[in-house]
């Protein structure tokens, strides 16, 4: 991937249509202005599609986390950079319209939510906690966000206990909770 000078890579994905495209965030090296850009690894083609030179840190940066089951259109996850609050909110953005609209999530969630394989639906870690924290904030409350239905169902309400998502398996789809390993002593 090519990388503007000043800036560096931040994060990107792969599309799952085309193994030639590729979405990613490049940040300054200094400073807070970022460009998000689509490029193709066998034409060399980028498009910057977001460019914000945020002079004074206030505006978000969007990365990309998947690519939803239209394949006109990616997940971006709001952050703001030089901070602890990496988890502001998710867009869908249509490379086509080039334009966005946020996926209604509740807040609270302490994660970069994971998207499903059917690329419809996302798990997301959230928290009981009553003042909310994201670097020190326990993940205890797991949900599923349908983005077709546009609405959250509660999977475990872990109360306090720290929930993980480590990833998929091929032989379910089912999610399960696991309990920690019980003490000997």
């Amino acid at each position: 991937l090519k990388v503007s000078d000043s800036y560096e890579f931040y994060q990107g994905v792969q599309s799952p249509y085309d193994g030639n495209t590729w979405i990613y965030l490049e940040r300054e090296l200094i400073g807070a202005g970022y460009n998000l850009n689509l490029y193709n690894t066998s034409t060399g083609k980028k498009t910057t599609l977001i460019s914000d030179k945020n002079p004074q840190r206030e505006n978000l940066a969007f990365k990309p986390i998947g690519w939803a089951k239209d394949a006109g259109k990616i997940y971006l996850e709001g952050l703001y950079l030089d901070t602890s609050t990496e988890h502001e909110g998710i867009w869908v953005y249509d490379l086509d319209k080039k334009s966005s609209s946020k996926l209604a999530i509740s807040f609270k969630y302490m994660r970069t939510p994971i998207l499903t394989p059917g690329r419809d639906k996302f798990l997301i870690l959230k928290s009981n906690d009553q003042n909310y924290d994201q670097m020190h904030g326990t993940p205890d409350v797991l949900v599923e966000y349908d983005v077709t239905k546009n609405s959250e169902q509660l999977i475990i309400d872990a109360k306090g206990d720290d929930i993980q998502i480590i990833g998929w398996t091929n032989q379910s789809n089912q999610i399960k909770k696991t309990a920690p390993p019980m003490s000997t002593s």
